[in-house]
């Protein structure tokens, strides 16, 4: 049973306290600036259970987290192009099946994906999970919901009761573990009945320019991946958006109102988008640290392992794909 001994923390997980304790299957006690689950004392800071700082993360793991932190920051609100990004990962998903259910959003970044869910879906509960100072952002978008549990935890640790979640997506998140997507993947597929998920593509579908662009640009985020001054990153995240990809993007653009396919030109799903929804993808994609690629092979090869059925999306962004 839920034991409050203080108000802020306490307040508000009082409504939780039946999901705090089916989440973590063990007692838990909410104090002025902590929660006990069990035998385990975690922080609470601003309503965001600290499950695993970040100081304990090994160093590579540790630059990963503090670039999507800084990215999230600096990103913070949610686009007009975020809504049809949604549909095209939800794509799989019949929305509705998820009404009154337990869900959570692994490696939320600030909340885009859930602010989006939360309008179209009443959720029993809603677990918000990421390593970075990001989940604080998230905490703050997601201010208006009351049905949030928030944690800030390393997913290749967490421990969920088994089955605890009905569905679950992570979007984007585990190609940037340093060690790969395995343990993380374990994790989640021993909570969650069913999870979506998006993995960068190995350019399997593509052709050699295509491939041979995408070498360069990985040899320059190489480099600026090690840049740790802000004001440099937000200065090159405009020069890459201006020079790198909006010859891409108009191209693909005029070519979409000449009504022609536009789908082998680099970077063609951004036509449209504006300057600050493609500014903060070359953030994303030129200060990452760690950039895993797969193909629809290996992600069966991992994924089957977890589940007993694995269906990936034949349409963008590849490849993302919903297990059961």
């Amino acid at each position: 049973m839920l034991t409050n001994t203080a108000q802020g923390p306490a307040l508000y997980y009082e409504k939780l306290s039946k999901e705090l304790e089916a989440l973590f299957g063990a007692p838990v006690t909410v104090n002025a600036e902590s929660i006990t689950i069990g035998d385990r004392t975690c922080s609470i800071v601003d309503d965001v259970i600290i499950l695993t700082d970040i100081d304990s993360a090994e160093p590579d793991k540790k630059q990963v987290i503090d670039s999507f932190g800084r990215e999230w920051e600096s990103f913070s609100d949610r686009k007009p192009e975020h809504e049809k990004e949604f549909h095209d990962y939800f794509d799989l998903i019949d929305l509705q099946a998820l009404e009154g259910k337990t869900c959570a959003d692994f490696g939320c970044g600030m909340g885009r994906w859930s602010q989006i869910l939360l309008e179209k879906v009443q959720l029993q509960t809603l677990v918000a999970v990421d390593y970075s100072d990001a989940i604080f952002v998230a905490r703050n978008n997601l201010r208006d919901h009351p049905n949030i549990i928030f944690i800030k935890a390393d997913l290749e640790t967490i421990s969920f009761t088994s089955d605890a979640l009905d569905f679950s997506y992570c979007l984007g998140v585990l190609h940037h573990i340093p060690s790969g997507v395995e343990t993380a993947a374990k994790n989640i597929a021993s909570c969650s009945k069913e999870h979506l998920c998006y993995l960068y593509y190995d350019f399997e579908n593509r052709g050699v320019a295509f491939r041979t662009l995408f070498k360069l640009a990985d040899l320059i985020r190489v480099v600026t991946a090690q840049i740790n001054s802000e004001a440099l990153r937000v200065f090159l995240s405009h020069v890459l958006t201006i020079f790198a990809y909006y010859p891409f993007v108009l191209i693909a653009g005029l070519m979409k109102r000449l009504g022609l396919n536009n789908s082998m030109v680099p970077l063609f799903y951004y036509a449209g988008c504006s300057y600050e929804r493609i500014r903060q993808d070359a953030y994303d994609r030129f200060f990452t640290p760690v950039e895993l690629r797969f193909s629809r092979q290996r992600i069966n090869n991992i994924f089957r392992r977890l589940y007993s059925n694995v269906t990936i999306s034949e349409n963008l962004p590849y490849w993302h794909f919903l297990c059961r």
